[in-house]
């Protein structure tokens, strides 16, 4: 009965995210090589693949207004990604970060409450965006200021998130450990691969 109740609870992710990717306008083999990146990204880094997914969504609504390209839409996801492993803090956690990091990207210019949000939510984005735009020297402060004083356009900003998808790696996070624990205590029998 388990086994059944799992797997329909699949079937209907599955289906959840085949019909938020083709909201945005992916249709396809586009939407089966997006889908499979946000599997990978998602899988690697421990996010829950619909959170990621609806983040992707959102922010691919602005992708003309930043002049993006579904490879950049990726890139960006996959650091979103990233960043919330090495922050330790889940995709539910983070959503208001995230929402507001997708509205930052269609606003023209980064707004205070969106960099607060996303400096809560999603540090690290901020460090590898910062060390990008040269002016800001790695400094998220000095980004900040620029923000308050509204001289941080959207397409700035996400190119440099962009350019700095080379997030730092960490380990896997204690919080997993917990949840492999909690299967175990379950009766499930997992094993663990080092790739």
């Amino acid at each position: 009965v388990l086994a059944i109740k799992i797997t329909g609870q699949l079937m209907d992710s599955y289906t959840q995210l085949q019909n938020t990717l083709k909201i945005a306008g992916l249709a396809g083999k586009e939407m089966e090589v997006v889908q499979e990146r946000l599997f990978q990204s998602a899988n690697k880094n421990g996010v829950a693949i619909d959170d990621l997914t609806q983040f992707y969504r959102r922010a691919s609504i602005t992708q003309k207004e930043v002049g993006a390209s579904n490879a950049d839409m990726l890139r960006v996801s996959e650091a979103v990604s990233a960043a919330l492993r090495i922050q330790g803090t889940t995709s539910k956690a983070a959503a208001g970060a995230l929402l507001q990091l997708s509205q930052s990207f269609g606003s023209g210019r980064v707004k205070a409450e969106e960099f607060n949000s996303i400096q809560e939510g999603a540090l690290p984005l901020l460090v590898a965006a910062a060390k990008n735009i040269d002016r800001y020297g790695g400094s998220v402060s000095k980004m900040r200021a620029d923000v308050i004083a509204g001289n941080l356009s959207s397409k700035e900003f996400f190119e440099a998130i962009v350019k700095g998808t080379d997030i730092p790696t960490s380990s896997v996070p204690e919080s997993f450990n917990v949840l492999v624990k909690e299967i175990r205590s379950l009766g499930i029998d997992i094993e663990l691969e080092r790739s």
